[in-house]
């Protein structure tokens, strides 16, 4: 039974929570104090974004004293392939937009962006990202690969 109420309990904070910060985005506020305007391209006042990076500073101080790692060195990984993939997808689609009517990044010629962008998709295929994905890209870098300088840059 103290189950099933603490459950109740922490669907209302929840829902309650929930409420005041619609609330505070709604006035204009900042969501966590609602005191003042957030900053620029936040959801919250300088003074609450001051409050935490203490905080976190504090918190890591005092790991680093106790010889610990600042940050779980597997969850660090994981988030960085997770941000790794969601910014590929979203360079590769742009990619794929500005080359579905062109045969080269720039107008009908090879130029030095098209280097560039043969070496990202090169390391792409390398580290596993999905390039296959977005079939335009995988037909222009299919492209690239036939060029005499590339096969002598990479070659097999």
């Amino acid at each position: 039974m103290a189950d099933r109420d603490s459950a109740r309990r922490r669907q209302r904070k929840l829902a309650s929570y929930h409420r005041r910060v619609a609330e505070r985005r709604e006035r204009g506020l900042c969501v966590k104090c609602g005191k003042c305007p957030p900053a620029p391209q936040r959801s919250i006042c300088v003074s609450c974004n001051e409050k935490a990076r203490a905080a976190e500073r504090a918190r890591a101080d005092r790991l680093r004293a106790e010889g610990k790692p600042v940050r779980d060195p597997e969850a660090t990984r994981r988030a960085d392939r997770e941000r790794d993939r969601y910014e590929f997808e979203r360079r590769a689609k742009i990619l794929s937009d500005a080359l579905a009517e062109r045969e080269y990044l720039v107008g009908s010629a090879f130029s030095g962006a098209d280097i560039l962008i043969g070496h990202s998709c090169f390391m792409a295929t390398v580290v596993g990202l999905p390039i296959g994905d977005y079939p335009v890209l995988e037909a222009y870098y299919q492209r690239l690969q036939q060029r005499p300088a590339y096969q002598r840059a990479y070659p097999a």
